[in-house]
C-alpha cells in the first residue's frame, strides 16, 4: 500500500474510533446492551412477530405478540421438545433458525452491534420490516444506526413490560450466541419504545471502513459472526448469489453494457462487501463510462480489501489520469497535474507488486505523457510491449508519445502495428491520419480519417481533422461539411470552430469566419485554455487585417 493509501486508511480508522467513542459516551457509564440496524427503520428494535402479524392498531391490551409467541412455543414443544424443555431454550432455537418470536436481538458487545449496523448480507429478515421490503437493495446506500439501551431502563414502563433475557446456549445455537454475545429484549408490545434508547447514526460513507476495522482488530466478520452450520449454509448460498451477480456483470461488461454491468456489481457488493474483485470490476465499468471520480472510490475499496492487488492500483492510476484530463479540459490545470502525479504513484506501487504487468507500464506511460514527459512515457510503453508483444494499446500510446516529440515517421510504424493487431482500432487510424497530416500527406491522411469514421460514425475529432486535411488540399467547401458534422457532435469543441473559420476565410466569407473564431474564443476562455485563446485572438487580428486592408 502506498504512503497516501496508508494515510487515508488511518484517517478512516480514526473516524471509526470516533464513532465507537460516541457510542461508549452514550452509555453514560451505565451497563448497556446494543443493537445494530443497517438503516433508519420506521419502528426500531421490533420483534419478528410484531413485523409479521401486525402493528399497534392490531395488538391491544387483550391480545399481543406474547400471545402469538405462546402458541408457537406450545406447538414447537408438542412436536420437537420434551415437556420439561425450558421456554428460552425453544425460543433461542426458533430465533436461530429464523422462526417467529417476540424477542428482539441485542448484543452485550458494542463491536458486534456495529457490525450489524454496517452489514446487510445475512439475517436481513431479522432487520427488515414490512414497510421497507421493497428497498432492501438500497440498505448499503443508507446510514445505519446503533441503538444503546441501558439495562436499568428495563422493567415496567407505563403500558408495557420490557424484559432482558439471556439467550440459551443450545446445541444448535451455542457457537453463534457466544460469537454475537447475544442477549434478548422481550417487549410486551413487540417493540422497544424509542424514548428508552439512544440512537447513534452510522454514516453510510464509513460503513466499509467499519467492517474493515472490525475484521482487522476484532476478528468480526461474516464467518465469525455466523459460525455454525446454519451460518455456513447461509454464507455459501450468499456467496453463490454474489458470484452469480459478479459473473453477470462481467458478461455485460464484455458486451459493452456498462450500465447493466454496474447494476450486477452493485448486487454482488451488497451480498459480499469484502469482494475486492467486484469493486475493481465496477470501477472499470464506471471508468468506461467516464465516471472517473466514482471509479476511483471503487478502486480505493478494492485496495483496502486486498492491499497487494497490483491490478487495482494500476486501474486506479488510469482512472486518475482520466479524471486529470477532464480537469485539464475545464481549466483546472493544477488539479489535473496532481491527479497525474498521484497516478504515477499508483503505477509505481503496481509495478513494485508485479513487475510482469504490462498494463501498469502502459498506464504509467499515459500519466507521464500527460505530465509532458513523452520520452519517459516511451520507455514505459516499450517495457509493456516487451512483456506483451501483441498489446495494441501500448503501440498506439507509444506512437502518440513519439508524435509529441515530432517523430511522426516512427509514430506511423507503431500505428501500423496497432492496426495489424486490432484491425478495427479507430483511434489508431485517427492517430495515423494525424501523423500523415503532420508529414504534409493530407490525401493519405484523409484515407485514415475515412476509416476511423467508418469504424466510429460519431467520431467528432476525426471529422474535424479530416476537414483540416481537405482544407490543406484546397477543398474548403468539402472541409466545411466535415467541420459542421464535428460541431454537431461536439458543440463545445473550439478547435472545430477554428477549422470552420479557416475554411470560410479561404472562401472569402470573412464575416462568417470571424463569427466562428469568436465562438471558438468564447469556448476556449470558458474552458480556461489561455494558450488557445491567445492563438485565436491572433487569428482574429489577422483576419481583420485581411478583410479590411489599409488604404
Amino acid at each position: 500500500m502506498t504512503e497516501d493509501g496508508k494515510r487515508k486508511q488511518v484517517q478512516e480508522f480514526n473516524k471509526v474510533q470516533d464513532l465507537i467513542a460516541k457510542i461508549v459516551l452514550a452509555c453514560k457509564g451505565r451497563d448497556a446492551v446494543f443493537r445494530g440496524e443497517p438503516r433508519q427503520y420506521g419502528v426500531p428494535a421490533s420483534s419478528r412477530i410484531y413485523r409479521r402479524y401486525g402493528t399497534d392498531d392490531v395488538f391491544n391490551d387483550y391480545f399481543g405478540p406474547a400471545d402469538i409467541e405462546r402458541e408457537i412455543v406450545a406447538k414447537a414443544r408438542s412436536v420437537l421438545y420434551a415437556d420439561d424443555t425450558p421456554e428460552m431454550h425453544i425460543l433461542t432455537d426458533l430465533r436461530h433458525f429464523g422462526g417467529d418470536t417476540n424477542l428482539v436481538d441485542f448484543s452485550e458487545a458494542l463491536p458486534v452491534a456495529l457490525f450489524f449496523a454496517c452489514n446487510v448480507e445475512l439475517g436481513e429478515d431479522d432487520e427488515d420490516d414490512e414497510d421497507d421490503k421493497d428497498d432492501e437493495d438500497d440498505e448499503d446506500d443508507e446510514d445505519g444506526r446503533v441503538l444503546v439501551l441501558h439495562k436499568d431502563c428495563l422493567g415496567t414502563h407505563g403500558d408495557g413490560t420490557i424484559e432482558l433475557v439471556e439467550a440459551a446456549r443450545t446445541e444448535q445455537s451455542r457457537n453463534r450466541v457466544a460469537a454475537q454475545a447475544s442477549i434478548f429484549v422481550r417487549p410486551r408490545k413487540g417493540h422497544v419504545d424509542k424514548k428508552l434508547m439512544t440512537e447513534i447514526r452510522v454514516p453510510k460513507d464509513i460503513k466499509m471502513a467499519c467492517l474493515e476495522y472490525l475484521d482487522r482488530f476484532h476478528n468480526i466478520r461474516q464467518q465469525t459472526i455466523y459460525n455454525d452450520l446454519a451460518g455456513f449454509i447461509e454464507n455459501e448460498e450468499n456467496f453463490a448469489s454474489a458470484s452469480a451477480e459478479f459473473y453477470k456483470g462481467t458478461a455485460k461488461a464484455k458486451l459493452g453494457d456498462y450500465g447493466d454491468a454496474i447494476g450486477h456489481y452493485d448486487a454482488a457488493i451488497r451480498l459480499r462487501p469484502e469482494s475486492s474483485d467486484a469493486f475493481n470490476n465496477r470501477g472499470v465499468a464506471k471508468a468506461a463510462l467516464r465516471k472517473h471520480a466514482d471509479a476511483i472510490k471503487d478502486f480505493d475499496a478494492a485496495i483496502r480489501w486486498r492491499p497487494k492487488d497490483a491490478q487495482a492500483f494500476t486501474n486506479r492510476g488510469a482512472a486518475k489520469v482520466g479524471l486529470g484530463k477532464y480537469e485539464e479540459a475545464i481549466g483546472k490545470y493544477e488539479d489535473a497535474i496532481g491527479k497525474y502525479e498521484d497516478a504515477i504513484k499508483d503505477h509505481d506501487e503496481a509495478i513494485r507488486l508485479r513487475t510482469d504487468l504490462p498494463e501498469a507500464f502502459t498506464n504509467r506511460g499515459a500519466a507521464r505523457e500527460a505530465l509532458g514527459e513523452p520520452a519517459d512515457a516511451i520507455k514505459d510503453y516499450g517495457e509493456a510491449i516487451r512483456l506483451r508483444p501483441d498489446f495494441p494499446q501500448a503501440f498506439l500510446n507509444r506512437g502518440a508519445a513519439k508524435a509529441d516529440l515530432g517523430q511522426h515517421g516512427d509514430a506511423i510504424g507503431d500505428y501500423d502495428e496497432a492496426i495489424r493487431l486490432r484491425p478495427e482500432y479507430a483511434e489508431a487510424f485517427f492517430n495515423r491520419g494525424n501523423a500523415k497530416l503532420a508529414l504534409d500527406k493530407p490525401a493519405d491522411a484523409i484515407g485514415d480519417y475515412d476509416e476511423a469514421i467508418r469504424l466510429r460514425p460519431e467520431y467528432a475529432e476525426a471529422f474535424a481533422n479530416r476537414g483540416n486535411a481537405k482544407l490543406a488540399l484546397d477543398k474548403p467547401t468539402d472541409a466545411i461539411e466535415d467541420f459542421d458534422k464535428a460541431i454537431r457532435l461536439r458543440p463545445k469543441d473550439p478547435k472545430a470552430f477554428i477549422g470552420r473559420g479557416n475554411a470560410k476565410a479561404a472562401l472569402g466569407e470573412y464575416v462568417d469566419a470571424r463569427a466562428d473564431y469568436a465562438r471558438a474564443l468564447d469556448l476556449a476562455e470558458r474552458q480556461g485554455n489561455a494558450a488557445l485563446a491567445k492563438a485565436i485572438r491572433a487569428e482574429i487580428e489577422r483576419l481583420d487585417g485581411t478583410a479590411s486592408p489599409d488604404p
